[in-house]
């Protein structure tokens, strides 16, 4: 079932049971807020998990800036985990920032555009938060297969992450899905 948020089409799609529990459970899910709250740098550190693809704003609350990102946040839940500033310490925001944080990765790629430009903003979280490689799972593979474009696969070791970066940018300029899959997953023969 294709799901809407704020009128917009999000990537993931409602696959589970058709009950009314079970929509009503997956609407208050997607009313909820998609943004954690953070007092301090030192909580915001202690909190993140590396693992996973990071957004963490600074930003006042109650402004267009603020309204964007929280937009946006609920377009992408699924994709990143996004981090704002709590009541208290946006109040003390002097510059909004956004910033990106891979998985695996400590590097900051700031967002350096107007926060007011939802379009562009929302183009550069989602450029961010759904890499051009993606891995294949069990879970997502149906939806991997909807989207129309040829698979092209790579069998990779997940302790070595410099063939997975090589293997992104030799595909870079091809129409089809680039997935990944952890070899030990796969019995070939």
């Amino acid at each position: 079932m294709k799901v809407f948020v704020n009128g917009e089409l999000i990537q993931k799609e409602y696959r589970s049971t058709r009950s009314v529990e079970a929509l009503t459970a997956f609407v208050k899910y997607q009313l909820s807020t998609a943004m954690n709250e953070f007092a301090s740098q030192d909580q915001l550190s202690a909190a993140m998990d590396h693992t996973k693809r990071n957004v963490v704003v600074w930003v006042k609350r109650g402004t267009d800036e603020y309204a964007n990102i929280k937009k946006i946040a609920a377009l992408l839940r699924e994709e990143c985990t996004f981090w704002v500033t709590d009541e208290a310490l946006s109040n003390t925001v002097t510059e909004n920032k956004l910033s990106f944080y891979d998985q695996d990765s400590t590097d900051e790629q700031k967002f350096t555009g107007n926060l007011h430009d939802y379009e562009f903003l929302k183009q550069w979280v989602t450029d961010k938060c759904i890499p051009l490689v993606r891995e294949v799972t069990f879970e997502n593979v149906e939806e991997l297969t909807e989207e129309g474009l040829p698979f092209l696969l790579f069998f990779r070791d997940p302790k070595r992450r410099d063939q997975d970066k090589m293997f992104t940018e030799q595909v870079c300029g091809f129409l089809v899905n680039f997935l990944q899959l952890p070899a030990r997953t796969v019995t070939l023969g």
